[in-house]
């Protein structure tokens, strides 16, 4: 392969010797006459070239047959006898238990708990609630128990009963709510029932609702276009529904309130050493506001 170059430039050279034609007629066996004797010598050279390459190709090929004939068989090794495998015997099954382990300790209560029939009387509730109102159980730590549309109460005494089980030995926690989604924080009337409450005995909620108009004087209308709501006896409460209108007042410097039974406390969340507006149901459908200004 080393020699594949010089092949080729002797092929290059020997083409330079091939006559050329040339048309004046006395010229052209002179022409043939000068370059005969290099082109014969570029061809002898060539053949040369050729059957030297060929002969250190079979020199290459003989060397590698040589020493592919001189090694030796791999020697096979000795035979390791095969021994058989000892019969197992049969699995015992395990003992059946629980997939789970407990996250926590057991606590004093039993689970699921023991159930009681409550029957609840609800009273007051304008019709127009009727449709998506409700009421919620909760047991003593505030867990949900019931949820009792007043649409499927029966009319009882001129009020609606529902009935439900609830939890036997723990205090409860009765509310008339709009809706399901707002019923934890966001109710009309609240009752806590003991734990030790009269199988028999049926409690009664009302649910009554009073519009209460609070009018904003004068110079205090810029603190009360920002308020807040909160029911005194429940931090958690929260006034979903409480704002008819919206909670900034109208053209009128009024805020419209649609509440249940309870006292309230009206606020401004500007900073400020401000007076609180108290607010009862049932009481006055009328309360001027000036927030001790």
């Amino acid at each position: 392969l080393s020699c594949l170059p010089c092949v080729q430039h002797l092929v290059a050279r020997a083409r330079q010797f091939v006559p050329h034609k040339i048309h004046a007629g006395g010229q052209y066996q002179a022409v043939i006459r000068e370059q005969l004797p290099a082109h014969r010598h570029a061809v002898a050279l060539l053949q040369v070239l050729i059957a030297l390459v060929l002969a250190v190709t079979l020199v290459v090929v003989g060397y590698v047959v040589m020493l592919s004939l001189r090694h030796e068989p791999v020697a096979t090794g000795t035979p390791v006898p095969m021994s058989r495998l000892p019969k197992l015997p049969d699995p015992d099954r395990l003992p059946r238990r629980a997939s789970f382990a407990p996250a926590s300790a057991e606590g004093p209560r039993a689970f699921p708990p023991e159930l009681r029939p409550l029957s609840i009387l609800v009273r007051g509730l304008p019709a127009a609630e009727r449709a998506t109102a409700g009421v919620a159980v909760y047991d003593d730590l505030f867990a949900h128990v019931a949820w009792l549309p007043l649409q499927d109460a029966t009319e009882v005494d001129g009020g609606l009963r529902v009935a439900t089980s609830a939890p036997t030995g723990r205090e409860l926690h009765v509310v008339v709510a709009p809706a399901y989604a707002i019923a934890r924080n966001g109710y009309w009337s609240k009752l806590d029932l003991p734990a030790n409450l009269d199988p028999e005995a049926v409690p009664e909620l009302d649910a009554a609702l009073q519009e209460v108009v609070v009018q904003a004087a004068g110079s205090s209308r810029p603190i009360a276009n920002a308020l807040k709501l909160r029911r005194t006896d429940d931090p958690t409460w929260v006034p979903r529904t409480a704002f008819v209108h919206g909670a900034d007042p109208d053209q009128h410097g009024q805020i419209h309130l649609r509440l249940g039974k309870g006292t309230y406390e009206l606020l401004p969340w500007a900073e400020g050493t401000f007076a609180p507006i108290a607010i009862t149901v049932p009481g006055p459908a009328t309360i001027p506001a000036d927030f001790g200004q």
